[in-house]
């Protein structure tokens, strides 16, 4: 937690396991007190439960990318399939929160070692990365 002088008021920034949050005050003793609150409430795996995106899990995403995207699709049959199999694999099972590169780089490894080719490998991480796109621009 920092605590600085900014402008007129004091600006208090937590960063903790990730997540980066900032708000300014005009006493230097509020700001300490909420840092200190939100510092708990992140260690406590409390902070953000009340917004979608941590509710979300990864599955739902893929749907959501084949819905705003299937009319524009040259081979939508081709997508609706690739959006099925993307929806049946482990790694849809975390929620957005829990998401992170290592999952992803298992993911990657597990794929290869099941005997698919890398061209196929990085469809998929393609297609998920996409559908991340679509979701941060419906949610955010």
């Amino acid at each position: 937690m920092v605590i600085r002088k900014h402008r007129r008021k004091w600006q208090c920034l937590v960063r903790l396991k990730g997540i980066s949050i900032s708000q300014s005050f005009f006493s230097k003793s509020d700001a300490s007190r909420w840092g200190k609150e939100q510092e708990v409430e992140i260690l406590n795996e409390t902070y953000l439960k009340d917004l979608k995106l941590v509710e979300m899990r990864l599955k739902d995403l893929p749907q959501l990318y084949l819905e705003r995207t299937l009319h524009k699709s040259k081979r939508p049959k081709i997508l609706k399939y690739k959006v099925e199999l993307m929806r049946r694999m482990p790694l849809v099972r975390h929620t957005l929160v829990q998401l992170s590169p290592v999952k992803i780089l298992e993911f990657r490894d597990d794929r290869l070692k099941a005997g698919k080719s890398p061209s196929t490998v990085r469809s998929y991480i393609k297609l998920l990365s996409r559908a991340i796109t679509i979701g941060q621009t419906v949610f955010i």
